[in-house]
């Protein structure tokens, strides 16, 4: 009856295709681990495509700057949450844990916008954004422009320093089917067109690397750290 989806932000170009064969029954929430349920949710009912959601009572959510002070619809900032169920990380699995007041806010790791209907849009987590020309970047965005092509599977990108000290992008794409050769740099060739069209110049990869596969942890997240390590590796090859 419902398909749910959670646990990274979804990609409008996977979203699109799911819509196009689940249509209303697409389910995409938003929770942590701290809080123990699910907090924002974009339908069955209330669905606003490419966000996930308006907050669910008896919670409450907003989004803060840096000063932990709200900001206006539309701006981006942290998410913080304030609910019954919500209990602090503990430095053993002995420990008992801290359970949080319904008046208090949990501050979470994500970046995020609400609109002025209250529907919220997660751009992934801070320590996920890269600073290229001084301006911060998420990689989310370039990865939707890269997986929207139908040779592309999966993607991930991030920032690598050069020897200069500037700070440029690079992508890692996992194919559908595999390529090489003239075939290969001709896709290349056509993914950084792609992102030249649709994103500012400081957005766009300097290069794309075709893998068999993204580093992830057992659960499936990826690997940012593992992949930063991988280009800086590359960078220097």
């Amino acid at each position: 009856r419902v398909a749910v989806v959670a646990g990274e932000v979804l990609h409008e170009s996977l979203e699109q295709e799911l819509r196009d064969v689940l249509g209303p029954r697409l389910l995409n929430v938003y929770g942590t681990t701290e809080i123990g349920h699910a907090v924002l949710a974009n339908g069955p009912d209330r669905v606003k495509e490419f966000t996930l959601g308006r907050v669910l009572a008896p919670y409450r959510l907003r989004i803060v700057d840096e000063a932990g002070r709200p900001v206006p619809a539309g701006v981006e900032g942290r998410v913080e949450v304030s609910g019954p169920t919500i209990g602090l990380p503990v430095p053993r699995g002995g420990d008992t844990p801290v359970r949080l007041g319904t008046d208090a806010w949990f501050t979470t790791s994500d970046a995020a916008t609400m609109d002025a209907e209250g529907f919220v849009r997660i751009h992934g987590r801070l320590d996920d954004v890269e600073i290229v020309a001084g301006i911060n970047v998420h990689p989310s965005e370039i990865e939707d422009r890269l997986t929207a092509h139908p040779a592309v599977e999966e993607a991930a990108v991030c920032a690598v320093r050069r020897g200069t000290g500037v700070s440029v992008l690079r992508a890692y794409a996992v194919l559908r089917d595999a390529v090489d050769g003239t075939a290969a740099q001709a896709l290349r060739a056509e993914l950084l067109d792609a992102c030249r069209a649709s994103l500012t110049w400081y957005k766009v990869p300097e290069d794309i690397t075709f893998v068999a596969g993204l580093p992830r942890n057992p659960t499936g997240k990826l690997l940012r750290r593992t992949l930063r390590v991988l280009a800086a590796e590359d960078a220097l090859s």
